[in-house]
């Protein structure tokens, strides 16, 4: 599946949204953001504006998630 064709639950925004209010500083939490700015429809480009994250940093942190699921941003 594209990363443009997957389709975020209810409860997987929610713990993204959840997880991206943990403490300033933690790695986790700006993976959390980027992710839940792509379920609320926020472009990657843009995403990369804000974050000051490469694009393909956010595009790969999306695979990751797609993949392996909330846990696997704990790093």
């Amino acid at each position: 599946m594209k990363a443009s064709e997957y389709q975020f639950s209810i409860y997987e925004i929610r713990q993204l949204e959840k997880y991206a209010r943990q403490p300033v500083g933690s790695c986790s939490r700006i993976k959390c953001i980027a992710i839940s700015m792509i379920a609320s429809g926020v472009c990657i480009d843009a995403i990369s504006l804000r974050t000051g994250k490469n694009k393909y940093t956010i595009k790969n942190w999306l695979v990751q998630y797609m993949a392996e699921g909330l846990d696997s941003l704990n790093s």
